[in-house]
């Protein structure tokens, strides 16, 4: 146990003031005597509150290291172990700005980590840190007289020339006038005469919601026209007909419609057992992917082999039709 001298009692001689000691009796203060709460020892010291306490914190670093972002530095010199140094160095634009010399200067990236001084053309000055137009253009003398020009149509202009004072006024016309006056909104406008706008009326199976027009429908369904057995009939276009039954169960002709436009269609449905046959006029021609083409004019056509045979044709052009959909293999010749 650790010991301390101290001075117990002073002993003087007669009426001696303490600079003439005549003796000095030593004794021993334990560490243990001392006052304070918890427990001395070699690893806990004493706190100012009288408490004998253990130093926190603890551990052994054995690597420091250091990541550069991922431009304008660079890290060399880690992770270190024992004992080092880490250096850090610019790089990329940071190395290149940091490298240049110039004061006063205007400085723009003209490639990648390179940046060059801006030169100060004509008629602009850079002195402290302002950069400042030096002039307002070439040239001096009085104006005399200002005139505005309308174009063709759409702007028309008054008040022009201005020869002392005054104004030049310009004023919507025709369409842009038009145009401006429309108080409609979530509409659409069509012109409907010179320097006339007006709304569209959406038709039935059509919206026109936030901007977009849609179909809100697949549009009407076409009623089926009935051909009786033994009829010979011309079609039109955009009809679908279908094939009544009846006694005798003899042939149905159709022919091709004589008039129809590129997109038409031509639907034609098998039920009587009297079966169909659908003909061409001069210069027609049907065109079928798996069964081939018709010879062309009216001795071409397209005969149902069974009662329930049925065929649509579409329009390709003033004289070609193509068979879209078929059910059941008709004969083509």
């Amino acid at each position: 146990m650790a010991q301390r001298t101290f001075i117990r009692s002073v002993t003087t001689s007669g009426n001696a003031p303490l600079g003439r000691l005549t003796a000095i009796v030593p004794d021993t203060l334990l560490i243990g005597d001392l006052p304070g709460t918890g427990t001395p020892s070699s690893s806990t010291y004493l706190r100012g509150d009288g408490t004998w306490a253990t130093p926190s914190g603890s551990g052994t670093v054995t690597s420091v290291n250091l990541t550069a972002p991922a431009a304008g530095l660079t890290v060399s010199g880690g992770p270190i172990t024992s004992s080092g140094s880490i250096t850090l160095a610019l790089a990329d634009d940071l190395a290149a700005l940091e490298a240049l010399t110039g004061t006063n200067t205007l400085y723009y990236r003209s490639g990648a980590s390179t940046w060059s001084a801006v030169t100060i053309g004509s008629g602009l000055s850079f002195t402290g840190g302002t950069l400042s137009a030096t002039g307002g253009g070439g040239g001096s003398g009085t104006v005399t007289s200002v005139g505005i020009t309308a174009p063709a149509a759409g702007i028309t202009v008054s008040g022009s020339p201005v020869t002392t004072s005054g104004s030049i006024t310009l004023a919507l016309a025709n369409d842009l006038a038009a145009l401006e006056a429309l108080s409609g909104t979530n509409t659409i406008y069509y012109r409907s005469g010179t320097s006339t706008w007006s709304p569209v009326t959406i038709g039935s199976g059509l919206t026109f919601t936030g901007g977009t027009l849609s179909a809100s429908g697949g549009g009407p369904t076409p009623t089926p026209t009935s051909v009786a057995p033994g009829s010979s009939i011309t079609a039109t276009a955009n009809t679908e007909y279908i094939i009544a039954g009846g006694i005798p169960a003899t042939l149905a002709t159709i022919k091709l419609p004589t008039s129809a436009s590129v997109g038409d269609f031509l639907t034609i449905i098998g039920f009587g057992a009297g079966k169909w046959k659908l003909t061409q006029d001069l210069s027609q021609n049907i065109h079928d992917a798996v069964l081939g083409d018709t010879t062309s004019g009216p001795t071409g056509y397209v005969l149902a082999t069974n009662q329930y045979d049925c065929i649509t044709l579409r329009c390709a052009a003033t004289n070609d039709w193509v068979v879209s959909h078929r059910n059941g293999v008709p004969t083509v010749a």
